[in-house]
């Protein structure tokens, strides 16, 4: 497809038949044929445009006051048209407003991930912390147990050395031997006691430091959504004005773009203007030329008795020359060659800042 610099001129190619960087080249080609001026670049656009309806879609296709009165018909149409903004639409999305819920989704899916990552990370942490503190849990149990076993093997060791020397001395039955075991007993009760209460030690601070780290671990979760909060509505600050600082550089280049638009509907107008401002002043002198020669022609077959009366017909017919024809119509103005005076009030009336404009 061929390319276009400016909406609207798309559509204009298509509606033309030419869809192609090569037909747009030969048609611009055709066109600086006519004096057109165009680059050769195959795009299309508002030169091209201009040129195309000016020397081609506007061609005579029949005599030179067809093609005039063409030229007058569209100019009057041109001037009378009322050209629409093509950026519209575009204008109005720019300044269509978005509502909260919109930024708060766009903050929540910029924010979210991040923080969730985080959350993640805690609990990971968290639950690894717990792990630890269970495995020392069933570490120190089983320590204790241990302990446990040792102390009941080595007390028992020690009851049987002691009831072995007993019979030995032939105390078997002895207080002696009696009281030795209760003491053993006593001293078995304490070490198992310790072990329990070394054992319940243990495992009281090992749950106090489990349950700081869970209290911790709350602590850093509400901190990070009580921030998210606060960054949620800083992002949807920083949103809004970004939209606005984008909607307005999008808004002057917009508007931008429909002066040059304007601008290029104006010039159209001037042009097809001064088109029939030069096929007017052609016409004009054609006219006086055609009547110089009828007039030369005449005098040369009058016989020299009626030169006198030739004499003042021709300079009548020079008179008629250069008298001024003036048409209110400033379409289809006409004046005789050399009639400054018409030819500058053509112009006034034809100028854009004229009443009559």
């Amino acid at each position: 497809m061929a390319k276009y610099y400016t909406t609207g001129y798309q559509q204009a190619a298509t509606n033309a038949g030419y869809s192609t960087n090569d037909q747009v080249k030969a048609l611009q080609q055709q066109l600086n044929a006519q004096g057109a001026g165009l680059s050769v670049d195959g795009i299309w656009g508002p030169k091209t445009d201009a040129a195309y309806r000016r020397y081609h879609a506007d061609a005579p296709s029949g005599s030179s006051s067809d093609y005039l009165s063409q030229l007058t018909q569209l100019l009057k149409q041109k001037q009378s048209a009322t050209y629409e903004n093509p950026y519209t639409q575009q204008l109005l999305e720019l300044i269509k407003p978005k509502d909260d819920e919109t930024y708060r989704q766009q903050a929540e899916a910029a924010l979210r991930p991040g923080l969730n990552a985080q959350l993640e990370a805690l609990s990971q942490s968290m639950e690894a912390t717990n792990q630890s503190y269970e495995r020392n849990k069933a570490e120190l149990q089983r320590q204790a147990e241990a302990s446990r076993r040792q102390l009941g093997s080595d007390f028992a060791s020690m009851r049987s050395d002691l009831e072995t020397s007993a019979l030995r001395r032939g105390m078997g039955r002895s207080s002696y031997l009696t009281d030795n075991l209760a003491y053993l007993g006593a001293q078995q009760a304490r070490a198992q006691a310790n072990v329990e209460n070394q054992l319940a030690q243990d495992l009281k601070d090992i749950g106090e430091a489990q349950t700081l780290a869970q209290q911790h671990y709350q602590q850093t979760v509400q901190r990070l959504q009580d921030d998210m909060l606060d960054d949620l509505a800083s992002y949807e600050a920083a949103l809004r004005e970004k939209d606005k600082s984008a909607a307005q550089q999008a808004y002057q280049t917009l508007m931008a773009s429909y002066d040059a638009y304007q601008r290029y509907q104006q010039q159209d107008v001037l042009d097809l203007t001064t088109q029939l401002y030069a096929i007017a002043v052609q016409r004009e002198a054609d006219a006086a030329a055609a009547a110089a020669a009828a007039a030369s022609a005449a005098t040369s077959r009058t016989s020299s008795s009626k030169k006198k009366s030739s004499s003042s017909n021709s300079k009548k017919s020079s008179s008629a020359k250069t008298s001024a024809t003036v048409s209110r119509n400033p379409q289809r103005y006409a004046f005789s060659s050399g009639d400054s005076r018409g030819e500058n009030e053509y112009r006034y009336l034809n100028h854009p800042t004229s009443p009559s404009y």
